[in-house]
């Protein structure tokens, strides 16, 4: 219980502190910002694979419909990781020049709100 509160904590910080960069560049107009942004979260993705590759989080017998925690915490570190690869899409098209890439951004960044408040409602349980 405790390594699952820590691994999900320190994501938790992690989306929280991607988010804050990358709207802190956009306001400020400043691409190092967002892109700094951009790295914590594929950095969190890496940080989920491993999670999910060691199996760090043991999953318990399910009895009857109830979805336990710690699955749940495995479907979150899976959305880290398509979340971290959004971003390293929206990277890769921001260095080749490719126009789309703030759209991209934008997805990656709605959907780490999302999962954001997924890891804060799996915590209060």
């Amino acid at each position: 219980q405790d390594l699952l509160l820590t691994f999900t904590s320190s994501t938790q910080f992690g989306i929280f502190g991607g988010i804050v960069f990358i709207i802190f560049g956009w306001v400020d107009k400043k691409d190092r910002f967002i892109d700094v942004g951009r790295f914590i979260f594929i950095a969190l993705g890496f940080y989920a694979l491993w999670i999910l590759l060691s199996g760090q989080v043991q999953v318990p017998e399910n009895a009857g419909n109830i979805v336990s925690k710690e699955l749940r915490a495995i479907a979150f570190f899976k959305g880290v990781v398509v979340c971290s690869g959004i971003c390293l899409l929206s990277l890769l098209l921001k260095i080749f020049k490719i126009r789309y890439s703030g759209f991209v951004t934008l997805i990656c960044v709605v959907f780490a709100l999302l999962l954001f408040f997924v890891v804060f409602s799996l915590q209060k349980s």
